[in-house]
């Protein structure tokens, strides 16, 4: 068994040179970028820090090259993936959008064309002529009665007829 060495000697500079990638960069460096997140200021290396176990300093073990780049490929497959799933459902978004504002058009374009089957000369007045005749239609009793009974009969063909 190996005699305890003091914690100075096991932080000094010597054992630390060798897990350093540039002198120059404090061995704290993923220390403070982890409690300071804003600190990150060397995106060139990874850090590693030794682990204190059992009074011996052990280091994680290091990924290949091709380890790393291959983990780089599956999260950029990943990330592609992820970007397609979200313009998809985007897209689907605006198709479902595009659909019911196609159907309310058709639905206008029905009535309009209803409109001119019985008054085709409608087609030349204005806007505001077209609503002031429209507005007399809709202060007729009769009109108005005709207009609820179709309304309450689309109602009951909805309704299985109840």
């Amino acid at each position: 068994m190996r005699s305890a060495r003091p914690t100075s000697e096991l932080f000094s500079p010597e054992v630390f040179r060798d897990f350093i990638p540039y002198k120059r960069v404090s061995p704290l460096a993923p220390l403070d970028a982890a409690i300071f997140p804003a600190n990150r200021l060397h995106k060139q290396a990874v850090f590693f820090m030794p682990v204190l176990r059992k009074e011996q300093v052990i280091m994680p073990s290091k990924k290949t090259k091709d380890e790393l780049l291959s983990e780089k490929i599956s999260a950029e497959k990943k990330l592609e993936q992820c970007t397609h799933q979200l313009q998809r459902a985007v897209n689907r978004e605006k198709y479902l959008i595009k659909g019911e504002a196609k159907k309310r058009t058709h639905i206008l374009c029905n009535i309009g064309g209803a409109v001119l089957s019985f008054w085709p000369e409608v087609q030349y007045l204005s806007k505001v002529e077209q609503y002031q005749i429209f507005e007399k239609l809709a202060q007729q009793p009769v009109v108005n009665a005709a207009v609820q009974e179709a309304v309450n009969r689309y109602h009951a063909q909805q309704n299985g007829g109840k």
